[in-house]
């Protein structure tokens, strides 16, 4: 992986660059990314979830499970099945690379073949950004300033559950894996003009963000011009205004699918109905959030993403109106 890597020029920092990719530049390294799915695919950490018990009879991809039965998802088996992955059993962090040839390393942020090694949807690892997010950041750190190869006289390492104490069966080396570090050579001229280009990025980046921000704002006020209608065809269309004043009380009479489902955070009001269906944790989430302010819940205990951040602005249609007072 390490060798791989380096060899594309751009996964890794430069020799002695470990301070320039802090954890704002994690998402520049898209190589390193695809090493890290590749990874994930092959020695994912668990090689199932937790298994969940039938109640009544369920059909299944062409089954029909029985009721009573405990039916647990085969994470090591999915990530390897030859229907979903071109010659599964090789190391080729290629396959999560998106970009046309010649092009910049650019990884997917979803395989629709099927890659969930922190399980998937509402149930799903809570710590599996934080372990993405510190494993690209220990390998920028490692590979910028070492070369990194097989511990001499070493055999190959043995992955495998033999010694997990986990029920669900934890993958790791079973003798421990074995390398060897040698440091970079320092290139001066190199390092200076890194750090001379990141600085000149460095407004240029936070320009950018600032109009895909924006650019999403102006996409979720036309989109909520169109009309929406409520199943039976009851709601009329909403104007075209993300700074309408919604009264909360309002908000709360949109509660469920037929009512239509709307929430708050931090004082915008989302009518998030048209994502029940491609919600990541399954609709029902956000329909027991529907007609609440759930602010808290989405910054602090979900910690959610600047992405899904960004993403919410599509379909912000005004904020909270203040309450009147008696």
């Amino acid at each position: 992986a390490a060798a791989q890597a380096a060899a594309r020029g751009v996964a890794v920092p430069a020799a002695g660059m470990r301070e320039l990719y802090a954890y704002q530049r994690l998402s520049k390294l898209e190589y390193l990314k695809c090493v890290m799915l590749e990874c994930l695919r092959l020695y994912t950490p668990s090689t199932s979830v937790a298994p969940r018990h039938c109640t009544e009879p369920s059909p299944l991809g062409g089954f029909t499970i029985p009721a009573g039965t405990n039916v647990m998802a085969n994470i090591y088996g999915a990530h390897r099945h030859g229907q979903y992955w071109s010659h599964p059993e090789e190391f080729d962090p290629d396959r999560f690379n998106e970009a046309a040839p010649g092009e910049p390393p650019r990884a997917r942020g979803f395989a629709k073949e099927g890659l969930f090694p922190f399980s998937i949807g509402g149930h799903s690892c809570i710590g599996r950004n934080l372990a993405q997010e510190f494993g690209l950041m220990f390998w920028a750190a490692v590979f910028g300033s070492f070369q990194v190869t097989k511990g001499p006289g070493q055999p190959e390492a043995q992955f495998n559950t033999i010694k997990s104490d986990q029920i669900l069966g934890f993958i790791e080396a079973v003798n421990g894996c074995h390398v060897s570090l040698a440091a970079r050579p320092r290139d001066a001229a190199r390092e200076a003009a890194a750090v001379a280009r990141l600085a000149a990025e460095a407004p240029a980046e936070r320009a950018a963000v600032d109009e895909a921000v924006e650019a999403l704002r102006r996409d979720a006020a036309s989109a909520a011009g169109h009309a929406h209608a409520a199943p039976g065809g009851g709601e009329a269309a909403r104007p075209a205004d993300a700074a309408r004043p919604i009264p909360m009380s309002e908000v709360a009479r949109h509660d469920s699918e037929e009512s239509g489902v709307w929430l708050v955070i931090d004082g915008k009001v989302y009518d998030v109905t048209p994502w029940l269906q491609d919600h990541p944790g399954g609709g029902q989430i956000l329909v027991r959030c529907g007609g609440r302010d759930v602010t808290k819940l989405f910054f602090e205990t979900t910690k959610h993403s600047s992405f899904a951040i960004s993403e919410a602005a599509k379909y912000q249609i005004g904020v909270v109106a203040p309450e009147p007072r008696l």
